[in-house]
């Protein structure tokens, strides 16, 4: 906002914002850094929606005829992935992790030991958990291929578990899912 939409709009009352002056802080950008933009459109869309919703402008928000309308082209995203460990080194990384006590080290841990993406450890919930029948069942809506996915725990999963017990949240990582959505 401070670089990309204050210098150009910054001072414009709020009811006069309209596409024109929301393209004219997108469009620069949109390609080159795409990402950059599409927050920045973000951003501006909830700006201006919590405007009309205080009665400061009425209408349609214009990043959202913006968007609806396709008026800035398609950009393709270059995915970049990352290369994965050897796996000589996995042990010797694994061990590393035990020494830390940070709640991110138990979920980089939990990922190892299960082979399950990130996302599906840190959403994990304790409701998921059986750690009776040594089992973690993930719900088919978040998996990838959409269907219930069974992991079994071993002894070194449990002991992963078994102290986060006590922090009595709705997730088993607590605190990792909050910073994996921001």
């Amino acid at each position: 906002m401070r670089d990309y939409a204050f210098p150009k709009i910054g001072r414009m009352p709020v009811d006069s914002i309209d596409q024109p002056e929301v393209l004219m802080c997108l469009s620069p950008i949109w390609t080159e850094k795409h990402e950059t933009a599409k927050r920045l459109s973000q951003r501006i869309k909830t700006v201006l929606d919590v405007a009309k919703s205080k009665g400061f402008r009425s209408g349609e928000n214009p990043v959202t005829a913006i968007r609806e309308g396709k008026v800035l082209p398609t950009v393709k995203a270059n995915v970049q992935h990352h290369d994965a460990m050897p796996w000589q080194e996995v042990p010797a990384f694994y061990a590393e992790s035990q020494t830390r006590l940070a709640m991110a080290a138990k979920a980089l841990q939990f990922t190892i030991l299960t082979a399950c993406r990130t996302s599906e450890v840190l959403e994990m919930k304790w409701p998921e958990v059986d750690v009776d029948a040594h089992l973690w069942t993930i719900p088919a809506e978040r998996m990838k291929g959409g269907q219930v996915h069974l992991v079994p725990f071993t002894d070194e999963i449990l002991a992963i578990l078994e102290p986060l017990r006590a922090l009595a949240s709705d997730y088993v990582l607590e605190g990792q899912i909050r910073s994996c959505r921001n």
